[in-house]
């Protein structure tokens, strides 16, 4: 594989749609354009570019440069595309400032080979009275990105929850005939917080004994020493 042209510019590298009846207008338009640089122009079909006069002009074919060697051209003009993208290749090697392509609507397949080669899309320069619209390589819109977080499927914890019913507070709701408190939705065991009744010394002894750790301790069973024999 031939290596890639890389000193010609993005902006120098393009094609120009045309109407196949048109190509030769917009090939003469060109080299009138370039007048003052040296053209090199490749064409494998029968075309009439041949008519075309010019000192500083080079008609030839992708053949017919195999024999060039190392010389280049300023512009390289591309009358048509080669069937085998690597041959376009090897004309970027001739070119030493711009490269284009004069490219009408049946060589679009062609053309998207050989930007698939190049791994960029051409620049597409539309000339006055010449030009035929060619599609553009489409490009696959994506959505922004809050877009695309609010499109996502909700998760398992995103779903609305049931509604939640809050329990009352416990009131207190007096004593009983053993002095204790009794307070809604709790035990009738008492509850210093809210009745402010002082502990005695009895419930506070039974607290502590509650709250400290139990102990176990396992005692081994120690087996007698033998004793010496006599």
């Amino acid at each position: 594989m031939s290596s890639i042209n890389h000193t010609i510019k993005r902006y120098n590298h393009r094609m120009h749609p045309c109407s196949t009846s048109k190509k030769q207008d917009l090939l003469k338009h060109l080299v009138d354009l370039y007048q003052d640089k040296s053209i090199l122009v490749i064409s494998d079909a029968n075309t009439k570019a041949t008519e075309i006069e010019d000192k500083n002009m080079t008609l030839c074919d992708d053949d017919a440069l195999k024999s060039m060697g190392d010389r280049k051209w300023d512009v390289v003009i591309s009358f048509d595309l080669p069937k085998d993208p690597q041959d376009y290749v090897k004309r970027l090697s001739f070119a030493n400032i711009m490269a284009l392509i004069i490219a009408d609507e049946r060589e679009q397949g062609t053309l998207f080979l050989i930007e698939t080669l190049l791994g960029k899309n051409l620049t597409r320069e539309s000339i006055e009275g010449f030009s035929e619209a060619i599609a553009e390589p489409k490009k696959e819109s994506t959505p922004p990105k809050d877009e695309q977080r609010w499109n996502m499927p909700k998760k398992q914890h995103d779903r609305p929850s049931k509604p939640y019913d809050k329990k009352k507070n416990a009131t207190y709701m007096g004593k009983d005939e053993n002095g204790k408190a009794i307070f809604s939705a709790k035990s009738k065991e008492r509850n210093h917080r809210y009745d402010g009744t002082p502990r005695t010394e009895e419930e506070k002894r039974a607290n502590a004994e509650s709250k400290r750790p139990k102990r176990s301790i396992q005692v081994k069973s120690l087996k007698p020493k033998d004793k010496p024999e006599d």
